[in-house]
């Protein structure tokens, strides 16, 4: 974690600062992750967070997503322009962290040990869920 901290506070700081600050309206937030780890046919491991406020319904979103680029990225060769500039220009901060192939989350199980990151802040929602109804509208799960 340290090494991440270390990053955080050097490069990605003053960036999320400055993205929550113009964004400090917004009560309710759209978080998204990915990750590649252990895959023996890329170069790193990474794990990709966004972070999007909640403007628009993610309905509309992935509509002018699809609109602009239809295919995965993933499964495609060329990017559309539109496409780049539209990332460039909405809402969105990304928050990329490229992790050393030697260097382990978890000594015995990095799989098992993010599921269960995920499990935990499942949980936690259902709690808050029970806790918080009020604010239900906040912790959709979908």
């Amino acid at each position: 974690m340290i090494p991440f901290q270390d990053t955080f506070y050097k490069s990605l700081y003053e960036i999320f600062s400055k993205f929550l600050k113009q964004h400090n309206e917004v009560k309710k937030w759209m978080i998204f992750t990915d990750y590649v780890i252990g895959d023996r046919n890329k170069s790193n491991d990474v794990i990709t967070s966004v972070l999007i406020p909640y403007v628009f319904p993610i309905d509309r979103i992935q509509y002018i997503i699809k609109s602009i680029q239809p295919k995965d990225i993933k499964k495609t060769k060329k990017v559309k322009e539109e496409f780049i500039k539209f990332i460039n220009t909405a809402p969105i901060l990304f928050i990329n962290v490229i992790l050393n192939k030697k260097q382990k989350l978890c000594f015995k199980n990095e799989k098992n040990f993010l599921i269960l990151l995920i499990e935990a802040a499942i949980k936690m929602l259902e709690r808050w869920c029970q806790t918080t109804p009020k604010n239900l509208a906040h912790y959709e799960l979908s």
